[in-house]
């Protein structure tokens, strides 16, 4: 494999097997706004895969709606009076402290999707009410919602997870308390194939304000 002029590396295989040959090259090594070519090359006998990825960070976090598979929407709602949750004309939101908010993510594929993950980064000044535990406040019923294989509550994101999802309009929903005054950014929240992540999708990146 070359990857123009920055990196080269090979690997030998022999017989059948599941060996895998990995080659990563920094971020460092490739100097900005330069591009290079990808070639791979194979020779003998058999057939060869092969997935080519990158991962990054992105330096914003109030990044626009993306759709490679997966279109991806966020919203808050109050849950006890709606003056608590308002949301502003720039699409930021305010919530006022203490409040409970339902927060619901609503995933749309049109063709039929295995090994889903959903993922929800909370802002700081939200915390989720996680179930499971034996002191957590009881959370607030969607009847809208999907089934999911499996739900993780975590301290920065939620998640939820589908060995098969069908074609069609998908909803998830936590609740959550705003427990700390301030201004907070809202990463996008993310839906992808977690054995094929080229195929993926995000909401918007936004601001909520709670006080």
């Amino acid at each position: 494999m070359w990857v123009g002029g920055a990196a080269y590396t090979e690997m030998t295989f022999a017989g059948r097997t599941n060996e895998r040959g990995v080659a990563a090259l920094d971020w460092s090594q490739l100097a900005p706004g330069s591009t290079h070519d990808i070639a791979l090359s194979k020779n003998g006998p058999g057939r060869m895969y092969y997935r080519v990825g990158i991962t990054y960070a992105p330096k914003q976090t109030n990044l626009p709606p993306l759709d490679a598979g997966f279109i991806v929407r966020r919203s808050y709602q109050a849950v006890d009076n709606p003056s608590d949750v308002v949301q502003a004309a720039d699409g930021s939101w305010r919530i006022k402290l203490g409040a409970r908010v339902l927060v619901t993510v609503e995933t749309l594929n049109t063709a039929v999707r295995t090994g889903v993950a959903v993922v929800d980064p909370i802002p700081a000044g939200l915390e989720a009410v996680n179930t499971r535990l034996a002191t957590s406040e009881r959370a607030v019923a969607d009847p809208d919602a999907d089934r999911w294989d499996y739900i993780n509550m975590r301290d920065n994101r939620s998640e939820v997870f589908t060995m098969h999802l069908a074609a069609g309009s998908h909803r998830f929903s936590y609740t959550a308390r705003a427990t700390t005054p301030g201004t907070f950014l809202a990463a996008p929240a993310k839906a992808e194939e977690m054995y094929s992540p080229e195929t993926f999708g995000r909401s918007s990146g936004t601001t909520v304000v709670i006080q």
